[in-house]
């Protein structure tokens, strides 16, 4: 769990806060992933816009991420800035002693500074492609290693003609003993 000190700024001032709308604007950069240990973002741009609406007795975040993560390719194996946008809700109650639970974290009302940090790490890493792919044929430059791409494309060939050297290696090796 990364010190939250190191991550004030992702703090919202709840002291003093009238009812009513406001929006909140935080970066989520390299540095901000590096905080929490075993991060499954390395490298990472992103924009979370949270609307906020306090009311008498909760508050309610809206939370709008889009932002781009550095990793391989899955298909070609190539360095890409896989862009994503999530969006994800979270309310704020009031009560007598401070707990959390999914999607709705309890507050004392004498708790000064909702920290933000935790969530939006975690809406991020919830919302991870299991593969890391994207349509970025139309991106200049072009990030895919061709080579790789063509590779592949000359063994799912093979595959349909039925001939692979290695499969039929082996089927020789079997029947031969």
């Amino acid at each position: 769990m990364p010190e939250m000190k190191k991550l004030g700024q992702f703090s919202i001032p709840l002291e003093g806060l009238k009812e009513g709308k406001r929006e909140f604007i935080f970066q989520l950069d390299n540095a901000f992933f590096a905080e929490f240990e075993n991060s499954p973002v390395k490298s990472g741009d992103f924009e979370a816009r949270i609307d906020l609406e306090k009311k008498s007795n909760l508050i309610k975040l809206d939370i709008d991420i889009t932002g781009s993560m550095g990793t391989p390719c899955d298909r070609c194996l190539a360095d890409i800035a896989l862009p994503l946008q999530m969006e994800d809700h979270l309310t704020v109650k009031y009560t007598d002693e401070a707990s959390v639970e999914e999607e709705v974290i309890y507050i004392t009302r004498d708790t000064h500074h909702l920290n933000v940090a935790k969530f939006l790490y975690e809406c991020v890493c919830l919302h991870l492609p299991l593969i890391k792919v994207y349509d970025c044929r139309e991106e200049e430059p072009y990030p895919c290693n061709e080579k790789i791409l063509d590779k592949i494309a000359g063994e799912a060939e093979e595959e349909e003609n039925g001939s692979n050297p290695i499969w039929d290696q082996l089927k020789h090796d079997f029947n031969n003993n």
